[in-house]
């Protein structure tokens, strides 16, 4: 999925809970795992760990 439209290619509420998260400072430990990959602890009903990666535009995970 290319980094430039992952928000068309995702259904709009998990793109708007997302955006909530982060506003509402739900995303700590934001870290760079690797040079291309990135893991965060998010605090939603529960606290949990994500992890996201790019690769020449494109997010692979």
């Amino acid at each position: 999925m290319k980094i430039n439209s992952f928000e068309r290619d995702i259904d709009s509420r998990i793109i708007d809970r997302g955006k909530n998260y982060f506003q509402e400072s739900a995303v700590d430990d934001l870290e760079v795992v690797t040079g291309n990959k990135w893991q965060a602890a998010v605090n939603g009903s529960e606290i949990y760990e994500v992890e996201i990666g790019l690769s020449q535009g494109n997010i692979v995970g």
